[in-house]
């Protein structure tokens, strides 16, 4: 699981922590666009897609990680959020 996201009970949600570096700190290998993008735009974006997976389906309020929610979400054919 990224260390990034975990599972809050209370409410059932996933939530992305920051980034734990500023977003210029790793120039000239990775621009802070680049930083930016990744985490606003991608990671972001799961984590969003994946909130909305869970409060479209109340039946997956029993799943305890995010690779368990991935798999159901695979056998029930809801896997659209991370594509």
């Amino acid at each position: 699981m990224d260390s990034h996201v975990f599972i809050s009970h209370s409410g059932f949600v996933i939530e992305a922590e920051p980034p734990p570096y500023k977003k210029d700190q790793l120039q000239p290998h990775l621009s802070k666009e680049i930083l930016f993008y990744h985490y606003e735009k991608h990671h972001l974006g799961y984590v969003k897609k994946a909130n909305q997976l869970l409060k479209e389906n109340p039946e997956f309020s029993s799943i305890v990680n995010l690779e368990g929610l991935i798999q159901v979400a695979r056998e029930e054919n809801k896997i659209d959020f991370i594509q």
